[in-house]
């Protein structure tokens, strides 16, 4: 799945929970009249690594709990 993630073109981005993205930081800035935040590919591209070393250190540890 993050293989397919890595290879995605992402220029908005945004996820099911705001702390997947910084929301508040973000609307924050909105507030300012800053250049739209949430236009964003350099976070996505840091997001999907993290979240696919945090998946598989969980998965890790949900199978030694078995």
């Amino acid at each position: 799945m993050f293989r397919i993630l890595k290879s995605l073109p992402c220029d908005v981005f945004l996820g099911a929970h705001g702390n997947y993205y910084g929301m508040e930081a973000k609307y924050a800035r909105m507030k300012e009249h800053a250049a739209n935040p949430f236009i964003d590919p350099e976070g996505y591209k840091s997001y999907v690594p993290n979240a696919s070393r945090l998946s598989h250190g969980t998965c890790k540890t949900d199978r030694r709990r078995k």
